[in-house]
């Protein structure tokens, strides 16, 4: 979210800001944030109590405030977590926490809604229909646990910095022992109120298998199997998601896929010159 530079206050403020931060630039550092925003980085200081703390920022907030900021955020260590309390006081509220860090956020501008985003609101997850086209055979899975009834597609939750490709080959590999080549996205779903209260969104992508011997992971799968399309399709332990999926297949098998397939296009974010995936309909 933070993509921070130094800030550069009015004439007024500069000395006495610089200053400031000179005496305390082993407590805290502070950056610019997106959309005339502040962060203020709060380091691991032995001796830095929550009285000292917030005297600090008190001045910040006065500073920020004068200078026509719009928002504040503030990245506080858990080994500093008794300034939370403090920030709470004075407005701050819980914006994330990732790892071993807090951040905090607070809208400045005292006639306007906050316009701070909300972090991330969705969780990721991919599953992979590995579909042997010699044999018309899929590849799935039955969980350990409480759904372990149901036969299902290997899958999981994407990592972060993992494109929806990789998830569906590492979670077939992970789950089932079986490589993959990836061809396509299918389908996905998309629901409200899951895990931790997120939405989700789940992909479903078609495979090519590259390997077929079946060496299932026994902490998580408790049976895994090739199952030829026509019987899964009208198995009473096949969810209605995985009936539809063998529909798509078996719709696309005339035509080589095109009808349904939804391929993976890579190429390079104009902004942040990163790579980036586009899925999109196949072109002519």
């Amino acid at each position: 979210m933070f993509r921070c530079k130094s800030i550069i206050y009015g004439k007024l403020n500069q000395s006495i800001v610089k200053r400031f931060f000179q005496e305390n630039f082993k407590r805290f550092t502070e950056e610019e944030a997106a959309y005339n925003g502040v962060l203020l980085r709060v380091h691991d200081t032995e001796n830095y109590d929550k009285e000292k703390f917030s005297t600090d920022l008190l001045k910040l907030l006065e500073v920020w405030k004068s200078s026509q900021k719009r928002s504040a955020f503030l990245q506080i260590p858990i080994s500093m977590s008794h300034c939370i309390s403090v920030a709470a006081k004075l407005g701050f509220e819980y914006h994330h926490a990732t790892g071993n860090v807090a951040v905090l956020s607070s809208w400045l501008e005292e006639h306007t809604d906050s316009k701070i985003p909300s972090y991330s609101n969705h969780t990721v997850g991919v599953a992979g229909a590995c579909y042997n086209e010699l044999t018309s055979e899929l590849l799935v899975v039955q969980d350990k646990g409480m759904y372990s009834k149901w036969w299902k597609f290997p899958g999981g939750y994407s990592n972060k910095g993992e494109f929806i490709s990789e998830t569906a080959i590492r979670e077939i590999k992970e789950e089932t022992g079986i490589i993959a080549e990836f061809k396509s996205v299918l389908s996905l779903r998309h629901l409200h109120n899951g895990l931790f209260d997120q939405s989700d969104i789940y992909f479903i992508c078609r495979l090519l298998p590259i390997t077929y011997d079946i060496k299932h992971c026994t902490d998580e799968i408790q049976d895994c199997r090739w199952i030829d399309l026509d019987t899964l399709l009208h198995m009473n332990d096949a969810s209605q998601y995985v009936k539809l999926v063998c529909r798509l297949i078996l719709d696309g098998k005339s035509c080589d896929f095109k009808n349904v397939d939804i391929v993976e296009n890579e190429m390079v974010n104009w902004v942040l010159k990163k790579r980036m995936k586009l899925y999109h309909r196949p072109l002519n």
